[in-house]
């Protein structure tokens, strides 16, 4: 994917279908990216204690909000990835 790099720290995606030009989005900095890293390694670390049976009940709880509340999040994917109204649906909603 070709991405132009701007001036504080946003970038658009030079490559995408004729009809539809993406909104710009926010560039990470090298920094960043390993601080989110180092983060979510920590947060394994201690996930990974809990029960699986209550690591269940926490994916079942956010499968259930992401169906209730899937337009906005399919709406960024159509408008990111350039991926139509249906498959973006059924990608957060899983019906």
């Amino acid at each position: 994917m070709d991405v132009l790099f701007t001036r504080g720290g946003a970038c658009q995606m030079l490559r995408h279908p004729p009809s539809h030009v993406p909104p710009p989005c926010t560039a990470c900095t090298t920094k960043e990216v390993d601080q989110a890293f180092e983060t979510s390694k920590v947060a394994q670390k201690h996930w990974a204690r809990v029960p699986l049976c209550k690591r269940a009940d926490y994916i079942k709880k956010v499968a259930a909000l992401l169906r209730e509340n899937y337009q906005p999040i399919a709406d960024v994917l159509m408008a990111e990835v350039a991926k139509g109204k249906n498959d973006s649906k059924t990608e957060v909603s899983g019906w």
